[in-house]
């Protein structure tokens, strides 16, 4: 093994680092790229760096560890992020337990192995209703973070307490109108979010789909916070949630009880937050444009865009017609996603 990446346990708390037999307990789970990366790879990209799963001397899983650059300032924010909630008491039941090392070519981030199930496992099982529960549950665990993360890393807000979506959305529309999507959807969308007043900015997981969400001793644990707090729109990780599982599990326009179930949770989320419908149409129109110039953005050319750009001509569609803007339905509900 590598005796700068050995050290670099060692320091983050791996017992077994420095055992001379330490590469029998080391497995290769993701191999992304090389670390540092070649030149050429752009910041953004996800192919530049390599998981790997620890083993104690019984061969069980203790610790996950992902290793990249040390000069990668997105990845050392994210450890940054982990540190602080993981050592916030209200979170020792949510987020495991991270440390993070770092030398002069290496970033490591180990992170305790937690032996439960991922969701995306678990709602594969599960009916429109059990999923329903599920989802509120998870969402109200998410919540309750991003109200300690605001308590404890409060420079992640962006200036201001409110965030206007028209404004908040205008570098993606851009980027949209810069791929080909017609003037007439773009202008019905930024009128929707310059209808309603600014929102209260909200921390967001960013990435909050099953894949990243474990059961594990009657607890939901968050992982993988590389997008956190880069929306602040209220409800996005809402609309993340139920979208996903509609892509996941391919149901749209299939079963109308996941459409009613996939409303309720949105109805029940947007109950906690306080918004109208017309807010959280608005924050919908606002997911979507997100998500749509994300999956645009350079070097991300291997992530399938068709299903965002479907749902947001769905919604444009759908007031041009003159569909009031609280109205709005959910857009992958019609065969869209």
């Amino acid at each position: 093994m590598n005796r700068e990446l050995r050290g670099l346990l060692a320091e983050a708390g791996y017992a077994r680092a420095l055992d001379a037999d330490v590469w029998r307990g080391i497995l290769v789970i993701r191999n992304a790229g090389a670390v540092p990366p070649p030149a050429g790879v752009p910041p953004e990209s996800g192919q530049k760096d390599f998981k790997l799963l620890l083993l104690d001397r019984g061969g069980r899983a203790t610790h996950f560890a992902r290793c990249g650059a040390s000069a990668d300032h997105l990845f050392r924010r994210e450890n940054g992020i982990l540190a602080a909630l993981c050592a916030h008491p209200a979170l020792a039941r949510t987020i495991p337990h991270t440390r993070s090392a770092c030398s002069r070519s290496i970033r490591l981030q180990l992170t305790a192995y937690i032996p439960g199930r991922s969701f995306a496992d678990i709602v594969r099982r599960q009916s429109a209703a059990q999923w329903a529960r599920s989802a509120s549950e998870i969402l109200e665990t998410s919540e309750a973070m991003t109200r300690c993360a605001e308590e404890v890393l409060p420079d992640l807000r962006a200036a201001g307490d409110t965030v206007p979506l028209a404004d908040e959305a205008a570098s993606r529309l851009e980027l949209l109108a810069g791929a080909g999507i017609p003037a007439p959807i773009l202008d019905a969308l930024r009128t929707a979010l310059g209808s309603v007043p600014p929102l209260r900015r909200r921390l967001q997981h960013g990435d909050l789909w099953a894949g990243n969400v474990l059961r594990f001793k009657g607890s939901w644990w968050l992982i993988d916070f590389a997008e956190f707090g880069h929306a602040q729109v209220p409800m996005y990780d809402v609309f993340l949630f139920v979208h996903f599982t509609w892509l996941m599990l391919d149901v749209a326009a299939v079963r109308d009880d996941w459409a009613d179930a996939s409303r309720h949770v949105v109805r029940a989320a947007a109950g906690r937050m306080g918004l109208s419908p017309r807010d959280v149409a608005a924050s919908m129109i606002y997911y979507l444009v997100h998500m749509a110039a994300y999956r645009l953005r350079h070097g991300a050319h291997y992530v399938d865009r068709a299903p965002f750009l479907r749902a947001i001509l769905s919604a444009a569609e759908s007031l041009l017609a003159g569909t009031c803007l609280e109205s709005l339905a959910l857009p992958w509900e019609h065969g869209t996603a």
